[in-house]
């Protein structure tokens, strides 16, 4: 069911409805933390939704975990 947020948050993304689509994936992020590529366009949307602050922060996370991958 959550994955199905995920393609509602992209579709909303898509439309350039940003605060849906962050709500649509912060709901799906919440089943799924390790989505990288919805937190990215999660980042993405408050990016687009003038909240630059939010997608430094996100964009620091998915760094993080790459960089976790990467060592395994």
């Amino acid at each position: 069911m959550s994955h199905e947020l995920a393609t509602q948050a992209t579709r909303r993304m898509r439309q350039h409805k940003y605060s849906e689509a962050i709500e649509l994936f912060e709901a799906h992020l919440s089943t799924w933390p390790d989505d990288l590529v919805a937190l990215m366009q999660l980042g993405i949307c408050h990016l687009l939704n003038r909240s630059e602050q939010v997608f430094v922060a996100i964009h620091t996370q998915v760094s993080r975990k790459l960089d976790i991958l990467d060592d395994l």
